[in-house]
């Protein structure tokens, strides 16, 4: 998703991997990782969200989930 993104808007030609990958490194591997990480990060800086931001997450996590997105479970000693 994020890989067909990266082409369509810049040309960039990432791997659906390559992203994951760097996700997993940076435990943002899962929804949940991601929307922990955004907590911490406006608790840091004082970011208050909308509420139509934040149904946009969920809306975004309802349409992952109805997709059958399959999430790979990768080794934490895997080497990248």
């Amino acid at each position: 998703m994020l890989s067909n993104e990266l082409r369509k808007g810049g040309g960039i030609l990432v791997s659906s991997g390559w992203v994951y990958s760097i996700w997993f490194r940076h435990n943002l591997a899962t929804f949940k990782e991601h929307l922990h990480s955004l907590e911490e990060k406006s608790a840091r800086k004082g970011i208050f969200y909308t509420e139509a931001q934040i149904c946009n997450v969920v809306s975004l996590n309802s349409y992952l989930h109805t997709r059958c997105m399959v999430t790979v479970k990768l080794s934490p000693t895997a080497d990248f």
